[in-house]
């Protein structure tokens, strides 16, 4: 009850998808548009923004297997400066564009 009083004051949607479930803002069309978090049944998981249903905007990604990657997204891609976290621990900087690798 708590936390769906949370989501009606916020305007926050929870839409379910064969591969996961979205919570967060929809636009008219019942598109992902603006901030909110999606949940992949594989367990890797996005909280940021999303324009017109793809991730697009500051984010974060985290893998299932317990890395993440916290920067910016375009059309569901990696794209700009990111912080990564992997598994072991170690953390790198990096840039990306259209979601491959860019520079050295």
């Amino acid at each position: 009850m708590f936390a769906r009083t949370i989501l009606q004051k916020k305007k926050l949607k929870i839409k379910h998808y064969p591969e996961g479930v979205y919570q967060g803002k929809l636009n008219n069309k019942g598109q992902r548009h603006g901030k909110g978090s999606f949940l992949w049944d594989t367990g890797e998981m996005y909280v940021g923004y999303w324009k017109l249903n793809k991730m697009s905007g500051e984010g974060i990604f985290c893998f299932a297997n317990g890395g993440y990657m916290i920067g910016e997204f375009l059309d569901n891609n990696f794209n700009g400066a990111f912080y990564i976290s992997v598994k072991n621990g170690n953390c790198f900087f990096g840039k990306y564009r259209e979601g491959k690798f860019h520079g050295k």
